[in-house]
């Protein structure tokens, strides 16, 4: 038995039809097995006094079968009394029954069992010296009755009483602990849980923010390398060069040719006077542009013609070079193609993009940016 006050269990609900069955059971359980022990011991009384027993035992089995029979039909009901001073004291009188109805045992049992469950030693010592008292009375009363005398059989009997009456209150107790301790273990579960979920929930936020700083810093390195990719594009090859124009791109063809390159130059929907008008960036990047397919063709296609259109249609400005693939030798220089790579990223800058490759016998190489 434990001195430490527990906090009570919650009452059953009343609006459960499964706690209703289990109220209804054990009323029905203890009326039935309480009539048995009934009859069997006043059974044993005509027997021991050849059906003639006198009249005072008769009248005390006629309170012990109202009396237990009213106890085994509330037994069941009163397990929704919210744990308190009402369920101690209605479960204390019908405790008390055990020493006035044989009938009444089974009930008895069931309010020593739920006595035991608050685990309470105030409620084991009253619960043990009522039973105790009233058995005592009744045995009294049985054996002035019966007309024998006190003896140590009385005593045993008051023994075994007390020894069967501890064993439903700690039946009690245990199942009590029990409940207490898994009750203790699903909050604990609860609990960890809540704590797992909080640290995975800020996990996944430092984590997000983590990815944040990195996409953040990445985008800053990218901005970094745009914007020095855009004042590299701005400058020409030649350290205090002005800044490319739209003649720049016949002066490149014209030092191509002076070189011996065969390039043609021709203007498609576009004239030198609007690209004058327009972004300067727009025109630096095409001679960018023109200068390095004038060189790659003059490296990888020596001697073929190298056609080059500059057209303005669908609100692009394109730039587009053709040359034969060569079928020398000397056209089998392997390329990096760092040179094309770069038309492609000057193009990108601008908000367009830029194609290459070989289709059929030509070489073409295409690149676009918004007008």
């Amino acid at each position: 038995m434990t001195s430490t006050a527990q906090t009570p269990a919650a009452a059953p609900s009343v609006r459960s039809l499964r706690h209703w069955a289990i109220a209804l059971g054990q009323t029905l359980v203890s009326t039935a097995l309480g009539l048995l022990l009934f009859l069997i011991s006043f059974g044993m009384l005509l027997e021991e006094f050849s059906d003639d027993p006198p009249s005072g035992l008769i009248a005390m089995y006629s309170v012990d079968a109202p009396v237990g029979l009213i106890a085994t039909l509330v037994i069941g009901p009163l397990r929704f009394v919210p744990p308190g001073r009402w369920h101690s004291l209605v479960h204390l009188l019908v405790a008390g029954v055990s020493g006035l109805s044989i009938w009444g045992l089974p009930a008895t049992a069931i309010a020593l069992y739920r006595l035991g469950l608050r685990r309470r030693l105030v409620l084991d010592v009253a619960a043990v010296v009522l039973v105790s008292v009233v058995s005592l009375v009744s045995l009294l009363l049985d054996s002035r009755i019966r007309g024998d005398e006190t003896d140590p059989l009385l005593l045993t009997s008051m023994g075994t009483m007390v020894v069967v009456t501890m064993v439903p209150l700690l039946i009690g107790h245990v199942m009590g602990t029990r409940r207490e301790l898994l009750e203790s273990l699903r909050e604990r579960a609860a609990s960890a849980d809540r704590e797992r979920e909080t640290a995975q929930r800020e996990r996944v936020a430092a984590e997000g923010e983590a990815a944040a700083l990195v996409r953040e810093r990445d985008a800053a390195q990218q901005a970094n390398r745009e914007l020095r990719t855009v004042l590299m594009t701005l400058r020409t090859t030649d350290g205090d060069a002005p800044l490319a124009t739209a003649p720049t791109l016949a002066d490149i063809v014209g030092r191509c040719r002076e070189e011996g390159q065969e390039v043609e130059l021709t203007w498609d929907g576009i004239a030198p006077e609007d690209l004058e008008e327009h972004d300067r960036s727009t025109v630096v990047t095409l001679a960018r542009i023109l200068t390095e397919v004038t060189t790659n063709a003059a490296k990888h296609a020596p001697g073929e013609r190298l056609e080059v259109t500059l057209s303005h249609s669908d609100e692009h400005v394109s730039l587009t070079a053709r040359n034969p693939v060569p079928s020398s030798p000397a056209a089998s220089i392997t390329s990096t193609g760092h040179g094309l790579l770069g038309v492609q990223e000057r193009a990108r800058l601008l908000g367009g993009d830029a194609e290459y490759g070989a289709r059929g016998d030509v070489f073409e190489v295409t690149a676009w940016m918004p007008w």
